[in-house]
């Protein structure tokens, strides 16, 4: 079993009760720690010695208790007494010698009646001065708490999960320590301003609470009642997502001072984070007193350039992650991207500090500036040929963005990359690198899910799946997030595939993942609890399972409108999506104005993002046309119709030149719609050039993949029989037909309650056009098993009276 030994000196006439408080503390973590872990924390403290030892101070004694300990922690308060000086002293000499214990230092805040004797004052200068020591401040033993667990994970056991979640720090799932009273919470004002709010409102709806329970009140008190549950709500969310913003500065604090290298910039600026001075924080941290100092300092000590640009890399980071934590600061996306431009550059200069680089790149993948995000990859990729950690998470974002900007043959290589390395990381370290590869298998599988690979996309989904499932055996709850983002995405997979029944499991369990991840953290997983709400609706509504469609669909809505008005550069896409799909439901039911409307919203939107970046949102925008192009068709606005398939193709052609295996299918669905359109005009020349087309490119593919194309290829059939019957031709008609429902047969055996109601429609129209009646016949009896089925209910609805 390993052991840690945390010795805790102070003295003991001031903190008696603070000391037994903390080693309490430590047991309790230690016994949840032991027999999960097997590692046992030891507290030692000089009054768990023997008599002889304390009061005689036995000098070999004590060197072996210092020897021993992994962690020395000193506390003060009005004094610094001879034997805690000594016991410094002897820690320090120690450290030197061997690297441990590594030893940290926190004195407690004075209120208006303590008076600090000047021992206190010299030893705090000296800490500073001569040491360059950080010490921190304390009002309350939580604070020290929490920081040696921090210490814990950081230094010891970075396997551990530890996180702020309702006001607590919550050790892999186990609430360990209440936050409110440690420094850096207890000292914010917005949290003092939303606790303040949220005793206000509590107030309210606990009297409120009551009525509402016993019931029959009148319609005034239930809108007041849900006023005040909802703002009270979400308070609490805002108050959450505070905290874990602090939490993540607290960490990155507790990370740079276990390194030994916070600098002094760093130091005044964490102990007024620490006093919940914010305004004093950015003071210190001012850009251009960083920049002044780094180039002066650089330019002086040349030989110490590294840590000079160590300390201007980290000052300006640190900087970051807490403008990260200013929600209420309207400028911090613009000072965050600031301030990691002037970093780049030095990073890449000195090949230093190159994860910071990477977290910049993740940062503007994240806002959606993708060119940008690869340019800083391919910068960051030649300085990281000997990190095969950073490497292969630079390939597996530069595979991802390459991807979004349909670099397609690029994206494949550089996926496969970091699955090679982080193959090769996890056979040597699995329990550090197996999550990291299922990432890579999931990414990979959604990039040739896109590119029409079935074979291989599902190779990968199971293979992440597989990873996963065995990570959530092992961690219960650790991998929740990344398990759910594989169920949704292997829900879009086997829905792609015609495997419902599997597509509709994984949906399903993918938002009962994300519902609850959600309830713990809104603010992280509403936007992707909306997407998968989003792939819900629409995978009902392809089902015309409208009334599960809906629900989904609004959910989908509310969450994403939410997230796209605090960051709309990040969630402005999510959002026209959720329009569009919206649109198509309600285009289905033939509920034409809700449809208008939320088509024309989606539109507004990608217009927007395709001008800023065509490479990623054009093929979106180009969907949304042939949608609206459709459906001002079916409702006999012709000219609408008309300006949205001209579009669709104007704006497809480029992109279809540039990368014609990716967009052939589009292109033919819009050559098809164009055709129809015109066939309706009776402009049946420029029909016709349409219509054969999209139905010659909808061969070729569906020649190559077959399970993937042959809907497109049974639709352009069809397509091309309605063609030739509106000229009376009969026999391209008949031949065309026959190729459309012997198409739709196969389907309809794969797929029979997606494709059944299709073919008894074109059955229909075949036997109407060629006086079939045994055709009719057998569209009557698909359309009686689908009595719901708007297409269905024609049929039956004319058959049913001849």
């Amino acid at each position: 079993m390993k052991k840690i030994h945390i010795f805790l000196a102070s003295s003991i006439t001031e903190f008696n009760n603070e000391r037994m408080d903390i080693e309490n503390f430590i047991r309790k973590v230690s016994d949840k720690f032991e027999d999960r872990y097997g590692v046992k924390i030891q507290p030692l403290l000089c009054e768990n010695f023997d008599d002889a030892y304390t009061v005689k101070r036995k000098q070999e004694e004590y060197n072996e208790q210092i020897r021993k300990s992994d962690f020395c922690y000193f506390i003060f308060f009005t004094k610094v007494g001879t034997y805690t000086r000594e016991e410094f002293d002897v820690a320090r000499k120690q450290f030197e010698d061997t690297k441990k214990p590594k030893i940290y230092t926190y004195f407690k805040t004075l209120g208006e009646d303590d008076h600090a004797e000047q021992s206190l004052f010299d030893f705090m200068e000296e800490l500073d001065k001569t040491f360059g020591h950080y010490y921190g401040n304390f009002s309350h033993i939580d604070t020290l708490k929490l920081r040696i667990l921090l210490n814990l994970k950081l230094e010891e056991m970075n396997f551990l999960e530890i996180k702020a979640e309702n006001g607590k720090c919550v050790v892999d799932g186990a609430d360990i320590l209440p936050l409110s009273n440690v420094m850096e919470f207890a000292n914010n004002s917005g949290l003092q301003k939303l606790n303040a709010e949220l005793s206000v409102i509590e107030k309210e709806y606990l009297k409120l609470k009551p009525l509402y329970a016993k019931g029959g009140n009148d319609s005034a008190f239930y809108s007041r009642y849900s006023t005040v549950a909802s703002k009270r709500q979400a308070i609490k969310d805002e108050i959450d997502n505070l905290q874990k913003l602090i939490f993540a500065v607290s960490l990155r604090m507790t990370e740079d001072d276990a390194k030994g290298t916070i600098t002094e910039r760093q130091k005044e600026a964490y102990r007024l984070f620490e006093m919940g001075d914010y305004e004093g924080c950015m003071s210190v941290l001012n850009s251009d007193d960083i920049d002044s100092d780094f180039l002066r300092e650089r330019k002086k000590l040349k030989e110490q350039n590294e840590a000079v640009c160590r300390k201007y890399i980290k000052e300006h980071k640190t900087a970051i992650d807490i403008l990260s934590s200013m929600t209420e600061y309207d400028e911090r996306f613009k000072e965050i991207g600031e301030r990691y431009e002037k970093i780049l550059p030095v990073i890449l200069e000195e090949g230093i500090e190159l994860d910071t680089a990477l977290e910049y790149g993740r940062y503007l993948l994240g806002q959606n500036s993708d060119e940008k995000a690869l340019s800083v990859i391919n910068t960051l990729l030649p300085h990281c040929d000997d990190n095969k950690v950073i490497l292969s998470a630079l390939y597996n974002l530069s595979g991802i963005i390459n991807q979004n900007l349909n670099n397609t043959d690029k994206a494949e290589e550089f996926y496969l990359k970091s699955i090679g390395l982080r193959e090769d990381l996890a056979t040597k370290d699995p329990a550090k690198f197996r999550s990291e590869l299922a990432v890579s298998y999931n990414n990979i599988s959604i990039f040739y899910k896109d590119n029409n690979n079935s074979k291989e996309a599902i190779r990968y989904c199971l293979l992440a799946i597989s990873i996963y499932d065995e990570l959530s055996d092992i961690y219960p709850g650790k991998y929740a997030g990344e398990t759910a983002t594989i169920y949704h995405n292997s829900g879009v997979l086997f829905d792609q595939q015609g495997n419902h029944e599997d597509a509709e499991k994984y949906f399903l369990k993918a938002i009962k993942l994300k519902e609850a991840l959600s309830k713990e953290n809104p603010l992280k997983y509403n936007p992707s609890l909306a997407q998968s709400y989003n792939s819900a609706g629409l995978f009902y509504t392809n089902r015309e399972k409208y009334d599960k469609a809906e629900p989904y669909v609004h959910s989908a809505i509310k969450l994403i409108s939410e997230a796209a008005k605090t960051n709309p550069d990040k969630y402005n896409p999510d959002l026209g999506a959720i329009y569009f799909n919206t649109g198509i439901c309600y285009a289905n039911q033939g509920i034409m104005d809700k449809a208008e409307s939320y088509y024309h919203n989606a539109i507004s939107i990608y217009e927007t993002l395709a001008q800023n970046n065509p490479a990623k949102f054009s093929s979106l925008l180009v969907r949304v046309y042939n949608a609206i192009s459709v459906f001002y068709s079916s409702v006999g606005l012709i000219l609408d119709s008309s300006k949205y398939v001209n579009l669709a193709i104007d704006k497809l052609k480029p992109l279809y030149e540039e990368n014609p295996d990716k967009f052939s299918e589009l292109l033919a669905e819009s050559y098809g719609n164009a055709g129809n359109l015109h066939s309706s005009l009776g402009d049946f020349e420029t029909a016709g050039k349409y219509i054969l087309s999209g139905l010659e490119i909808f061969t070729s593919l569906a020649d190559k993949n077959p399970d993937r194309f042959l809907p497109g290829l049974a639709k352009g059939y069809n397509n091309a029989a309605v063609f030739y019957k509106k000229q009376n031709k009969f026999s391209e008609a008949d031949s065309y037909y026959k190729k459309a429902m012997e198409k739709f047969e196969v389907l309809s055996e794969k797929d029979p309650d997606s494709y059944l109601p299709i073919l008894a429609m074109i059955m229909f129209n075949y036997g109407v056009f060629a006086t079939d009646y045994k055709v009719l016949e057998k569209a009557l009896a698909i359309a009686e098993k689908y009595p719901q089925n708007p297409r269905c209910q024609k049929i039956i609805a004319y058959l049913g009276q001849k």
